[in-house]
């Protein structure tokens, strides 16, 4: 959303450092699959919340709320070793 290229999204480096450390590598891998995934299938994940949406403009969608809804839709289609109960908790 705010254009930073993808490969340096990925590495945090908008944390500041003492943050980044104290994140475990599985938690930071586990974060960049969640990124790359979302950006990867962005076409399929904005149409299937577009098909869901009920007298609601996809534009008029809040920004922190279409991550989140993206992030979960993702899971949802992609991350099959993940229950969807987890994904919707």
């Amino acid at each position: 959303m705010n254009n930073v290229p993808p490969e340096e999204l990925i590495q945090f480096a908008w944390l500041d450092e003492e943050r980044r450390e104290r994140i475990d590598s599985e938690t930071l891998d586990f974060a960049r699959l969640i990124i790359a995934g979302c950006l990867e299938n962005l076409d399929t994940i904005d149409a299937a919340i577009l098909q869901q949406l009920e007298n609601w403009d996809f534009a008029r969608l809040a920004r922190v709320d279409l991550a989140v809804l993206r992030l979960s839709v993702y899971s949802l289609f992609f991350q099959k070793a993940i229950p969807a109960s987890v994904t919707i908790d």
